[in-house]
């Protein structure tokens, strides 16, 4: 058991089945978590959670549970517009099995109360669930998940954010490998957007701790879509209907 702002078991599902473990740089799931509201999130606050309680079990024969809760810090029963009648709440639960070169997981979330809900208005509610698989072949370890989000606003229809990725690690050398990972976003709003994107790169060992990398990555937006490429911090934000690319080079030092 542990407490404090977490790093939800919602997002560390989102890290262990994608081929880049949400890597910033080259990660084309983490591309669509920034402009969604999904809890299996790598790239926006819904990700990590303060005022949290995590439970981890044991492992029992390869399965794995957790389960996490976290409260708003809004101050109910205020009077006026401005109190609040409903302080937000966030939980989680997750189960990954593990079995030799398999590894199966899935996860439920759901955010209450966005924000908090003031005395005189709505907030908005999200509810999340996703499946991931990951099997190692020795010669190549393939990875793929699925995630479902429905996103009930204030006010207004909901709208439902669908999202799939696949991916595969090749070792080449006992010091090199090669990533490739592919994702597809869409969601049934009023203007559906839809959008695909894939990455390729190249990862080398220099030591135990230092590793050097290059890559490419490619987003393809379709009509009401506008993702950008890149680190969030150094992307650039096309315009609707319109192509992203980021080419990547660097090196990482574990300390």
């Amino acid at each position: 058991v542990y407490m404090g702002r977490i790093q939800t078991s919602a997002y560390d599902w989102a890290s262990k089945y994608d081929p880049y473990n949400a890597s910033p740089a080259f990660s084309v799931q983490s591309v669509f978590h920034r402009g969604s509201t999904f809890m299996a999130s790598t790239s926006n606050t819904n990700g990590r959670q303060a005022n949290g309680v995590s439970y981890i079990s044991p492992n029992m024969g390869g399965l794995t549970l957790r389960g996490d809760a976290a409260v708003g810090e809004q101050v109910t029963g205020t009077s006026g517009s401005a109190g609040y009648k409903d302080a937000q709440g966030f939980y989680a639960l997750t189960a990954d099995y593990d079995r030799g070169p398999l590894s199966i997981g899935a996860y439920a979330a759901q955010l209450k109360n966005s924000g908090g809900t003031l005395n005189n208005a709505n907030a908005a509610s999200i509810k999340d669930w996703g499946l991931g698989g990951i099997y190692d072949l020795k010669f190549a370890k393939l990875f793929l998940n699925y995630q479902d989000s429905k996103t009930s606003p204030a006010s207004g229809a909901s709208v439902n954010n669908k999202l799939w990725n696949t991916g595969v690690q090749i070792p080449v050398s006992t010091a090199g490998s090669v990533k490739f990972g592919y994702s597809q976003f869409k969601n049934d709003a009023a203007k559906s957007a839809k959008a695909n994107a894939w990455a390729l790169s190249y990862w080398h060992s220099l030591s135990k701790r230092t590793t050097a990398y290059v890559g490419y990555q490619g987003i393809n937006n379709g009509a009401n879509a506008a993702f950008s490429a890149g680190t969030p911090s150094n992307s650039v934000v096309p315009s609707t209907d319109r192509n992203a690319s980021s080419y990547v080079i660097g090196l990482r030092h574990v300390f």
